[in-house]
């Protein structure tokens, strides 16, 4: 069986505040957005399983901070789930973000 997904993580409001300070996050399909920047990796179920038990865990517990908790950290947290090789992802923009996981993958 095959399974393709894309989630982001998001701030719930857009307030400024909130971004900066923190606020709650959200996880929003992202599969009808053009992906700049895209890594396939194929897993067995049991990593699947476990990146889908770190995305409910966002999900459930997501604050949203920049730089801090955002969509950077939230693609680290399930490539590491994953075993993948993940740079730093403090202060990095996510499509340079994006780069460095493909690079070191």
């Amino acid at each position: 069986m095959s399974v393709s997904k894309a989630i982001g993580f998001y701030p719930k409001k857009t307030l400024l505040y909130d971004v900066i300070f923190g606020g709650p996050g959200i996880l929003k399909p992202d599969h009808e957005r053009r992906a700049e920047r895209k890594l396939t990796v194929l897993v067995d179920r049991d990593d699947f399983e476990a990146a889908e038990r770190e995305r409910d865990r966002w999900n459930t517990n997501g604050t949203y901070q920049i730089g801090v908790s955002d969509c950077v950290d939230h693609i680290a947290a399930i490539a590491r789930k994953l075993g993948l090789k993940v740079p730093d992802s403090t202060w990095i923009q996510p499509l340079h973000f994006m780069d460095d996981i493909i690079a070191a993958n």
